[in-house]
């Protein structure tokens, strides 16, 4: 495909955090004296914080604002993202959209100011040109308005402009919507979600080493 433009997820996609994002929720609950389920980490990758919060209100008793509870997390998270690398290769796609003249931005469920601190730390935000999360426009993943969001600020064409996601419900709303979507392996996908992901989506990576595969 020709490429004038990129749109990229950070958690998962472009750094290997899906694991850190995994037990931050349960690290919370502890925080708060209580004991989390097993399965609460699984649950939070798959649903999010904003669609989780009421299962974890009934299931542990917090009568706390959602944004509080955000709050918590992401403390928890910035010590996280001291120890988390990008993934192998993502230098070297970066470095040749770079020099073909791609138009590069990032779109994540991270809030913009601790992503551009990790992107920062680990050396890679000078690729971008903008930093957009989905607090920017009010919905999740679930919805393209982040899709569409970056897309308008980048000025590309849509047919031109792949999206790199690693999450099976960013591929289901890039489908649906009508984007070129790249999925990227990630060891935290499950075997059920991977299945559906390389099914639904138009390009699958399992590593950057293979991201020329994408101009064929």
């Amino acid at each position: 495909m020709k490429i004038k433009g990129a749109i990229f997820d950070m958690d998962g996609t472009l750094i290997d955090s899906m694991g850190y994002w995994k037990t931050a929720p349960g690290d919370y609950i502890r925080s708060l004296g209580k004991e989390p389920r097993e399965d609460l980490g699984d649950r939070f990758l798959t649903l999010g914080l904003t669609n989780i919060y009421p299962q974890m209100c009934e299931e542990y008793g917090i009568d706390i604002p959602i944004e509080e509870v955000s709050r918590g997390i992401y403390a928890i998270m910035e010590e996280n993202y001291s120890k988390v690398d990008i993934k192998p290769y993502v230098k070297d796609m970066l470095d040749a959209f770079r020099n073909m003249g791609v138009k590069m931005c990032i779109a994540s469920a991270t809030n913009s100011d601790l992503a551009k601190r990790v992107l920062t730390h680990l050396g890679i935000a000078e690729y971008f040109s903008g930093i957009l999360c989905c607090k920017d426009v009010g919905r999740g993943k679930r919805y393209p308005d982040i899709y569409n969001y970056a897309l308008n600020y980048l000025g590309t064409r849509k047919e031109e402009t792949p999206v790199f996601e690693d999450a099976v419900f960013a591929i289901r709303t890039l489908e649906a919507n009508g984007f070129v979507s790249v999925a990227i392996e990630d060891r935290y996908t499950t075997v059920t979600e991977r299945a559906e992901i390389k099914e639904k989506a138009n390009y699958y990576i399992d590593s950057y080493a293979n991201w020329e595969k994408i101009l064929k």
